[in-house]
């Protein structure tokens, strides 16, 4: 934000100068300053849009990390205990490749989950056995689509090229977690397998 605000400072600088200098009529002046407000605020909505999207992915990275810890130990099936384990070290490794990228932008991480998270995190510290496993299951399906979703969208039209490059490179291990969730490919059925 601090580099936004800095460069938008220098950006009306140099239009108070160039208008000065151009001995351009009042109306000319008026009609740059109108362009330029309109491209300020084109950078404003972009720039945030990638920090929305920072915040975004690091929120869902800590629920999944949280509700993973809870699986791993808590799940019912070996498969959820699976999908536990394999969230927790998946997200931790993109948590920090985004902190890293967050830490450039100076944009800061959201350091509490959301309203909605924390109720998913206490509904599943709730419950026990198969019902924790079928919470977990349909909870993490629906987080994983939206957050497919999101990164799809960075990927495509972020403007931050190491965000967006994150974004793409972080796909494919989201879009293997849901197929997961979803039990496709897999032989292992929930509640056939106990610990």
């Amino acid at each position: 934000m601090t580099r936004l605000l800095g460069v938008l400072a220098l950006a009306v600088a140099l239009a108070g100068c160039s208008s000065i200098g151009s001995g351009s009529s009042l109306d000319g002046a008026t009609g740059d300053a109108a362009a330029m407000n309109n491209g300020r605020r084109m950078n404003e909505a972009a720039a945030t849009a990638d920090e929305r999207f920072v915040v975004d992915a690091a929120a869902a990275g800590m629920y999944e990390t949280e509700a993973g810890r809870l699986a791993a130990s808590k799940g019912a099936s070996r498969r959820v205990k699976t999908i536990g384990e394999e969230m927790v070290r998946d997200r931790m490794k993109s948590n920090d490749r985004l902190m890293q990228i967050s830490k450039r932008m100076a944009v800061a991480m959201p350091p509490v989950l959301s309203a909605r998270q924390q109720e998913m995190l206490a509904r599943l510290n709730q419950l026990q056995g198969v019902d924790f496993d079928k919470e977990f299951l349909k909870q993490q399906e629906s987080m994983n689509k939206e957050t497919i979703a999101r990164f799809r969208e960075e990927a495509k039209g972020g403007r931050d090229s190491e965000l967006r490059a994150f974004a793409a490179q972080t796909l494919p291990a989201l879009q293997e977690d849901l197929r997961m969730v979803r039990g496709e490919g897999g032989s292992i059925r929930l509640g056939s397998e106990r610990d």
